[in-house]
């Protein structure tokens, strides 16, 4: 609680406030019980696919990564991939693991004679996003 005293000093009045600082003590008919129960984790979505790199010769081999926007919850999440075309060849899924907010899989492509770019997609629950790898043409030495 707040108050305020006079000073007089050199004909000069001045109030200065006084600070109650006392803690304040909680009303007796208040009852603290447990704390509430935590909230439940927030589940881990598919956010992007990211191939490293994009572009390749045919033949060569890439490496893909999904991201999740939270960790994985346990046991993990398992995230369903797809390629659109036989030349380039993905696992047909890989998991999360439980705690972990990525994972990396390989990309095979066969030599090809020709360029091409082939779609790669991610699926997990009703999430699914997509990432372009382009196959460049390698010209046999002869």
């Amino acid at each position: 609680m707040a108050s305020a005293i006079a000073i007089a000093a050199s004909g000069c009045n001045s109030r200065l406030p006084v600070i109650d600082d006392t803690a304040p003590t909680a009303p007796s008919n208040v009852v603290v019980g447990d704390p509430p129960p935590p909230l439940p984790p927030v589940p881990a979505a598919l956010v992007s696919l990211i191939l490293s790199p994009a572009a390749v010769f045919s033949g060569s081999g890439a490496t893909g990564r999904v991201v999740l926007s939270f960790p994985a919850s346990t046991p993990g999440l398992t995230v369903a991939l797809s390629s659109g075309d036989p030349a380039v060849v993905v696992p047909t899924s890989i998991s999360v693991a439980a705690g972990a907010t990525s994972a990396e899989f390989p990309i095979v492509t066969s030599p090809l004679s020709r360029e091409i770019t082939v779609s790669i997609g991610a699926t997990s629950g009703e999430r699914a996003v997509q990432a372009t790898l382009a196959l460049w043409f390698r010209t046999p030495p002869f």
